[in-house]
């Protein structure tokens, strides 16, 4: 494995990372920041959903996280802007990762420290000692539930993640950008490679995909951690494993 950075190209990298669809420039404000009440988000109106879907839509072929251009064939490697930065980007713009922005810098989601006091590194989903990933934080902020194989429960924005033959580490995910809809199967976005609505069978390929179904429900706002200065030379984009396009 390796660690790559657009910065830092030669650095190895561990991750994949896969979104399913869309995102909008700017984050809804479900997770309002700075006071220490407990508040409900704007699950019931669902306008995250539609907001990180709108993002993912907008950036399933961009090839780096600040700009348009190259743009990625569908299928084509994206090592640069990888598949947990873009689904934590597409979350950000949902107004679901406190304190951050779809446009803030990769360092920022690389160091994200969290209203609950603890680092999470979002470019990753790999389980690598010392780290705790973008699946760490999902679960530890409570915002969604694995509920196993089974897209069914899929709703658009929902977080889909692959892992090894025996769940014993996480090698891909990706959003969800649209859920069954009669015989029509639930499709993903994702990066790394980039995909644009791959129905969820295609990209369950090898048979060990999760759905991690996204339901804030009644969540803590509170100020984040101050977050470090951007240190281009510490930027790390995580490549992928080997896997199935």
């Amino acid at each position: 494995m390796s660690f790559l950075g657009k910065s830092l190209r030669s650095l190895p990298a561990v991750t994949l990372g896969v979104a399913l669809l869309g995102m909008s420039a700017d984050p809804v404000q479900a997770v309002p920041v700075g006071n220490q009440k407990t508040l409900k988000t704007a699950r019931a109106s669902d306008k995250w959903r539609e907001a990180a879907v709108q993002y993912a839509d907008a950036h399933w072929n961009w090839t780096t996280w600040d700009d348009s251009t190259p743009r990625a064939k569908d299928g084509q490697a994206q090592p640069y802007f990888e598949c947990a930065e873009f689904v934590a980007r597409a979350l950000a713009t949902g107004g679901l990762v406190p304190g951050l922005k779809p446009d803030d810098p990769q360092d920022s989601y690389y160091h994200y420290k969290a209203p609950n006091g603890k680092e999470y590194d979002l470019l990753l989903i790999s389980d690598v000692f010392g780290y705790r990933n973008l699946y760490d934080f999902i679960m530890d902020y409570d915002l969604g539930a694995d509920v196993g194989d089974d897209p069914a429960k899929a709703r658009p924005g929902d977080v889909v993640v692959i892992f090894n033959s025996d769940y014993s580490d996480k090698l891909h995910t990706g959003l969800v950008a649209q859920e069954v809809k009669g015989d029509a199967d639930s499709t993903v976005d994702a990066h790394n490679n980039a995909h644009y609505r791959r129905t969820y069978q295609k990209f369950d390929a090898n048979g060990y995909a999760h759905v991690i179904h996204i339901d804030p429900g009644v969540i803590k706002s509170q100020k984040p951690a101050v977050q470090p200065p951007s240190d281009p030379d510490l930027i790390r984009s995580h490549a992928s494993h080997a896997h199935p396009s």
